[in-house]
């Protein structure tokens, strides 16, 4: 996997790969606790449309961290494990 990184591109180590993981579900669990909700059920109605985030800041990066979870997964295929 290649990561880019300003101009400069690299290659993701299995490491890398783990490291971001680990961020980004701290991130989302954070956002879990504070609104009371899994984040596989948030994403689902926020991409749909079925919440009411009045321009919330949090949700937008919620999904973000989110989607970078679900790309992450993907790519590694550790979703196949």
């Amino acid at each position: 996997m290649i990561k880019t990184i300003g101009l400069k591109t690299m290659k993701l180590t299995i490491q890398d790969i783990l490291e971001d993981l680990h961020a980004i579900e701290t991130h989302c669990r954070q956002f879990e606790k504070k609104y009371n909700l899994h984040s596989e059920f948030f994403f689902d109605a926020y991409m749909n449309g079925r919440l009411e985030d009045d321009g919330n800041p949090d949700f937008a990066e919620w999904a973000g961290f989110y989607k970078s979870k679900l790309d992450r997964e993907q790519r590694s295929d550790f979703h196949k494990f």
